[in-house]
């Protein structure tokens, strides 16, 4: 039985007409698809190779903010997001930048844009203030936006093709109130008098303190308790750990102002005092201070453990009868001011490399210039000047020298 068809026309006009699939209209087709792939593919390979051509070069991809107390990065800051907000309220109070890198990297030229300046580094870890093997310099970021560009280089001091550069723009204020331990001071327990502010790196001999030594921090802002812990570099010794809930807050307690005695051992120490705004460490925490100290006893008793101590290392006569001397300084430095605390007047050491155009200024720790003591061309060499500070209430400030290859900061205390 044949099968019955049925046929159903369409007017043109609602249904476009479809050509003929001949060959030739099949081979367009195809070819149509062919150029439209090559062409996708042209797109993406070259992107793709062009990206491992710059890995193989030097090249800088992050910054990250670091503690330069800890030389630790910062929580929530590593690596620094593009318009970041820099709360100094609620950050420690010296901070440096490092960069991170790809490839071969000689040197890193920095350039702040803000501070009209730049800097060279030529050993890893790169950073803006500098370091040394790692223990990097304070660095003290003043309010404001910043813009900081890192460029490499495959041979130090900038030389060479400059490699892919990366730049970071960010915000710093201050905001709320602070909450911030400002120093450490080393206090003679026997009769309560303060000796000198530890600082990063002191260096401490026993022959040449008293018996009986404490610590007490000093803090601004409202703060109700005081976190204590005293970290040894070997792993013999046990971490101390206080908490003080009145003041003065002092490392091993105190009885209304009068210090008791402590004990530790010889070697390397890191001291922490964290400041908090309830009693027992509780609440909101402020602005963590860190530093680090050697302690050594240059008499033959090993028996005296409980005083502090340093690694052997010149006397400051010494290394004042050192720098007075002819041999050419082998790098840029600032010394701590002798005598420290002071009142009120101290002699500020620094010295030089090459002659060069220096800036030494004197800060409050509200950033806000308190005094310019250099501001022009110094020779090669060792060289000192006296600062006066009769007209400035008591307090901690920071000095800065400023060169146009480095950037260096130290505090002292005016106790009237």
């Amino acid at each position: 039985m044949q099968e019955e068809t049925h046929h159903t026309s369409f007017s043109s006009s609602y249904l476009p007409t479809k050509p003929m699939q001949t060959p030739m209209y099949a081979l367009r087709g195809t070819l149509r698809v062919f150029v439209l792939t090559c062409l996708l593919v042209g797109f993406f390979i070259p992107k793709s190779t062009a990206q491992q051509q710059e890995l193989t070069g030097p090249a800088v991809y992050s910054f990250t903010l670091i503690d330069a107390r800890t030389d630790e990065p910062i929580r929530g800051f590593d690596p620094i997001p593009d318009n970041a907000v820099i709360n100094l309220n609620q950050l420690p109070l010296y901070m440096n930048i490092r960069v991170n890198t790809l490839g071969d990297v000689g040197s890193v030229k920095f350039d702040f844009i803000n501070r009209d300046r730049y800097h060279v580094e030529n050993l890893a870890p790169f950073s803006l203030f500098g370091d040394v093997n790692g223990d990097f310099n304070d660095g003290r970021l003043r309010e404001g936006t910043h813009t900081v560009t890192a460029t490499p280089y495959p041979k130090n001091k900038a030389r060479g093709e400059a490699g892919i550069s990366s730049s970071i723009t960010f915000d710093v204020v201050r905001e709320g109130e602070s909450l911030v331990v400002t120093s450490l001071v080393l206090v003679d327990a026997d009769t309560n008098e303060d000796i000198l502010v530890l600082e990063d790196r002191t260096r401490l001999d026993l022959a040449d303190l008293p018996e009986n030594l404490n610590v007490r921090a000093e803090v601004a802002g409202p703060s109700n308790s005081l976190a204590w812990s005293l970290t040894p570099k070997r792993k013999r010794h046990q971490e101390y750990t206080h908490i003080e809930n009145v003041l003065p807050y002092a490392l091993f307690g105190d009885t209304e102002g009068e210090y008791h005695n402590g004990t530790i051992g010889v070697g390397e120490y890191r001291i922490t005092a964290l400041a908090f705004r309830q009693q027992h460490a509780k609440g909101t925490k402020g602005i963590p201070y860190s530093v680090r100290f050697n302690v050594t006893d240059s008499r033959e008793e090993d028996n005296r453990s409980n005083l502090f101590r340093q690694d052997e290392a010149p006397s400051y006569t010494q290394q004042q009868d050192e720098q007075q001397g002819n041999e050419q300084p082998t790098e840029v430095s600032l010394h701590t001011a002798y005598p420290n605390p002071f009142n009120p007047t101290t002699t500020i050491r620094y010295s030089l490399t090459e002659s060069t155009y220096t800036r030494l200024v004197v800060y409050d720790l509200l950033g806000r210039q308190v005094d310019t003591l250099v501001d022009g061309i110094q020779n090669a060499g060792s060289h000192q000047v006296l600062f006066e500070a009769s007209h400035l209430p008591s307090g901690t400030y920071l000095y800065r020298l400023t060169t146009p290859g480095n950037s260096l900061v130290r505090q002292f205390t005016l106790s009237k």
